[in-house]
C-alpha cells in the first residue's frame, strides 16, 4: 500500500479515502503517517516486516472456527510476536510508545497502537474485532454471530472479559466517560486516526521528535477540517516560531468562523499581537524573528 516514501500528496489522498477502505487499511495508514513525519527513517523494511507478519498470521491461524482462530491469534500475537502494552509513564520518552519504528523494534507500545495492530491481524483472519473506546483502547470488541459480543482485554493476553468485569468498567467512578452508553461502540477509522494524532500532540517533545507540532496539526486539519481547535493551535505554534504571517492567516480563518467576543482571551490576545507585528515596517518586523 505504501511501499515508497510517503509524500503529503499521497497522505492527503489516503486521508480523503479513509472510511471507504477495508479495516486492514488503517494500520498501513499509521505506517504511512509515520513515514511522512519521519522522512529520514527507512520504512521499506518495516512494511516488508508487516507483510511477512500478515503471511505468518494466515499460516499460524488456519483453524476453522472463530473460537480456534482467536485462540491461535492470541498465541501468535502475544507469544510468538511478543507484542505487549507499555503504559505511558508521563516521562519524556512516552512519544516513542506511539512511533512505528520504536514499536516494531521493541514490540511494546501505547495501548492504542497495540490494540490497532491486534485488530489488523484479526481482520486478516476474518475476525470482526474492533477498537471501541478512546479512553480504554486496550478493550476490544469482538462482534460474533447471532448478535453475540465479547470484549477482549489486551492487558491480559487477549483474555475475554466476563459480565461482572464489564459491569465494573461501566460503573468505575474514576472514569466517568466509560459510563457513557457509546463508550463501547465500534470506533470509526477516522476517529481512531484522530485519537492517534492527538496522542502524538499530547506526548510531543521537540527534543526527541524529528517532526514538528505543525506537521501533526497539518494532518489533523486535513482529516478534520471542521474542527477549528486544530487551526487555533497551529496559529499559536506559528506565533511561537516567529512565523507571524502564517499565524495571522490561521487566526483570520479561525475568526471567520468563530465570534471574536466568544473566543478564549489568550487566542484574542495572540491574534492582536500577531496583527500588530504584521503591520510593522519590514525592518522592525525582522527584529521579532
Amino acid at each position: 500500500m505504501f511501499e515508497s516514501r510517503m509524500t503529503w500528496e499521497k497522505l492527503k489522498l489516503e486521508l480523503d479515502l479513509l472510511g471507504t477502505e477495508s479495516p486492514t487499511s488503517l494500520l498501513p495508514l499509521i505506517f504511512g503517517t509515520n513515514s511522512f513525519l519521519l522522512p529520514s527513517e527507512s520504512f521499506t523494511k518495516l512494511f516488508q516486516q508487516l507483510s511477512f507478519m500478515n503471511f505468518e498470521a494466515a499460516n499460524f491461524c488456519k483453524a476453522i472456527s472463530e473460537e480456534e482462530r482467536i485462540h491461535s491469534l492470541n498465541q501468535f500475537f502475544f507469544n510468538q510476536l511478543n507484542f505487549s502494552i507499555q503504559i505511558p509513564s508521563g516521562s519524556e520518552g512516552d512519544i516513542q510508545t506511539l512511533l512505528i519504528p520504536d514499536f516494531f523494534e521493541t514490540r511494546q507500545g501505547h495501548p492504542l497502537l497495540v490494540g490497532l495492530t491486534y485488530t489488523h491481524f484479526a481482520a486478516q483472519l476474518d475476525l470482526p474485532i474492533y477498537l471501541t473506546s478512546t479512553h480504554m483502547p486496550h478493550i476490544l470488541k469482538w462482534v460474533r454471530g447471532e448478535k453475540k459480543t465479547t470484549f477482549i482485554d489486551m492487558t491480559s493476553g487477549g483474555q475475554h472479559l466476563k459480565l461482572d468485569q464489564i459491569l465494573e468498567l461501566y460503573n468505575n467512578p474514576t472514569n466517568p466517560a466509560v459510563s457513557d452508553p457509546l463508550s463501547f461502540e465500534i470506533l470509526p477509522s477516522r476517529t481512531v486516526l484522530t485519537c492517534y494524532l492527538e496522542l502524538l500532540l499530547d506526548y510531543f517533545d521537540p527534543k526527541l521528535c524529528a517532526f514538528s507540532e505543525v506537521d501533526i496539526l497539518n494532518i489533523l486539519i486535513s482529516l478534520r477540517p471542521s474542527h477549528l481547535k486544530y487551526l487555533a493551535r497551529r496559529a499559536l505554534v506559528y506565533k511561537e516560531q516567529g512565523q507571524f504571517k502564517l499565524a495571522l492567516q490561521d487566526f483570520k480563518r479561525y475568526f471567520s468562523f468563530i465570534d471574536r467576543n466568544s473566543a478564549a482571551p489568550e487566542l484574542k490576545m495572540a491574534f492582536y499581537e500577531v496583527q500588530a507585528l504584521c503591520t510593522l515596517p519590514h525592518e522592525d518586523f525582522r527584529t521579532f524573528h
